[in-house]
């Protein structure tokens, strides 16, 4: 009987250990940090967004979009330029970020500090004109 009974012992020890092991490599695997690639299409995402937003907002009753077509064609762009310094930092949490306005390749407006980062590049039409706005976060 005692060596039965042994023998019993060593197999449920072989079974606790084999669970434990188990258990380590599953929670391993589902503590680990998200991949680079992740946090990059995050981050891309949420310039994108962000550039959407900043489209979508009015200032004094006129959109952000006339604000812009106002400074690619008189190239008094101070209003949007203050206004976007305004918004930026509490959007970003005062990250860094480089903000370019520009139109058939032509940069019209920067705003930031250029950077490594991800960038997102969002086409938009504003009377009949094509325009790029493009957003890097550092």
């Amino acid at each position: 009987m005692n060596k039965k009974a042994q023998i019993e012992i060593i197999g449920l020890m072989l079974i606790i250990i084999l669970l434990t092991v188990l258990a380590v490599v599953f929670l391993r695997l589902t503590m680990k940090p998200a991949s680079e690639s992740t946090a990059e299409a995050r981050q891309s995402i949420i310039a994108s967004t962000t550039i959407d937003s900043i489209i979508k907002t009015s200032y004094n009753e006129k959109t952000f979009e006339s604000l812009i077509y106002d400074c690619y064609q008189a190239t008094n762009c101070n209003i949007l330029e203050q206004e976007i310094n305004k918004i930026m930092p509490k959007l970003m949490l005062k990250k860094q970020y480089y903000l370019i306005f520009a139109s058939d390749d032509n940069i019209f407006l920067e705003l930031g500090q250029n950077c490594l980062g991800i960038q997102a590049n969002n086409p938009y039409i504003i009377n009949s004109i094509p325009f790029k706005i493009s957003l890097k976060l550092c």
